[in-house]
């Protein structure tokens, strides 16, 4: 239900500057986005494809960008000449200086629309390699993403499920993927399991259910985990007198009260 909006127009920027790099493993990525977080460069972009998601465009035909790294890092800089000259320079220093294992600078924009066709591609890539997939978009702090990471390849291999990850660096937003085949009996169980406990690992990292995606049902039952009583009370309560009818996009974001009935009933059972 929207009333009002207000925009505001941004300049296009007047140049840009895309760097990939390739890593023997998360870590170093990661570190390698300190790196530039600290020599107080802004990015406009850095985003991040695991060895699995590497190998996903790979078999879908995308190219062999990336190789056989452990994982592959864009980073994107824009803004005026001499202020992305400056920036590029010191990403390019502060990423030799994390452990990469190789160094590429799109020196002309088909180069740039190569590298970004392949992140882009990731979605798709993982559909020509499974037929289905649990995508969850989390958020955890930026120097916990390779820990995060790790621990999906533990839930991967605890259910039985191929995993890939991808996702936005800067932030912290992975993009958790669980490779499934529908049609097997249990592995969309399965994958629905590790993704539980994906959120509950999440949640005792310190980050958020999603980045971007939204709770929708999937999240319902952690919602009020992370944002605590009152404020989905609140949350309850503003829903409430804009849909006293409850007929807009009814059971989802919001969990809804646990009635008396079924408060007591678990009580007795306890």
């Amino acid at each position: 239900m929207i009333t009002e909006v207000l925009l505001r127009l941004i300049p296009a920027p007047r140049t840009r500057s895309t760097l990939a790099a390739t890593f023997t493993g998360m870590e170093r990525a990661a570190a390698a986005v300190a790196e530039i977080s600290e020599a107080g460069i802004v990015p406009a972009a850095l985003e991040f494809l695991d060895a699995a998601a590497l190998d996903a465009v790979r078999r879908a035909g995308g190219g062999n960008i990336g190789g056989d790294s452990g994982a592959l890092l864009i980073v994107e800089l824009e803004g005026d000449p001499a202020t992305v000259g400056a920036d590029t320079e010191s990403a390019c220093t502060a990423i030799t200086r994390s452990g990469a294992s190789q160094l590429q600078r799109a020196t002309e924009p088909g180069q740039a629309q190569r590298l970004w066709a392949a992140r882009k591609a990731v979605s798709a890539a993982v559909a020509k390699v499974q037929i289905g997939k649990v995508n969850e978009d989390v958020v955890v702090p930026r120097d916990r993403v390779a820990e995060l990471v790790a621990h999906t390849r533990d839930l991967g291999t605890k259910h039985e499920l191929p995993v890939v990850n991808f996702g936005h660096l800067g932030d912290g937003n992975v993009h958790a993927t669980f490779l499934i085949d529908p049609r097997i009996v249990g592995e969309r169980a399965r994958a629905d399991a590790a993704a539980g406990e994906l959120f509950e690992t999440v949640l005792s990292m310190g980050g958020s259910l999603s980045g971007e995606h939204g709770v929708g049902a999937a999240k319902l039952d952690y919602v009020e985990r992370q944002l605590g009583p009152g404020t989905v009370a609140l949350m309850r309560r503003i829903k409430a007198a804009l849909d006293p009818h409850a007929v807009l996009n009814p059971g989802k974001k919001i969990p809804e009260r646990q009635s008396s009935t079924s408060s007591t009933a678990s009580n007795e059972a306890a």
